[in-house]
């Protein structure tokens, strides 16, 4: 995916669809945080852009793109600014130096030699969760 000028790596067999969605969709709850409400059901919000401290094209969801993923049975919404090409990659533990970071799960080394991160679907369920 992309946000920003940044590209990003999402396991595609995390992602169960992408939209744009309208106001209607969308909504915030005290205490919850945004919700977008897709199918009936109302999943959490994660501006990926926030998260990542990155500057997207557009921090309006409607005008943006909605990544629905699901782990362990639960789902949230990542707001991205453009999907990309699927690719296969070839996954980097991210090493000692830099720790744990938050909603991201290694990295790769992609075709055109630059590193990108691989986003952590579990870890932002969870954040998304949180909220």
């Amino acid at each position: 995916v992309r946000i920003g000028s940044g590209r990003y790596i999402m396991p595609i067999n995390s992602i169960i669809r992408s939209l744009r969605p309208t106001r209607d969709q969308m909504s915030t709850v005290q205490g919850r945080g945004e919700l977008i409400l897709e199918r009936g059901e109302l999943i959490p919000l994660v501006r990926l852009y926030k998260l990542f401290g990155v500057v997207p094209s557009t921090d309006d969801a409607t005008k943006a793109l909605v990544v629905v993923v699901e782990a362990d049975g639960r789902k949230c919404c990542l707001l991205v600014d453009d999907l990309l090409t699927p690719q296969q990659v070839v996954i980097k533990n991210l090493g000692e130096a830099l720790g744990r970071v938050r909603g991201v799960s290694g990295g790769a080394i992609m075709g055109d030699g630059k590193v990108t991160l691989i986003l952590d679907i579990p870890g932002l369920v969870e954040l998304a969760q949180e909220r």
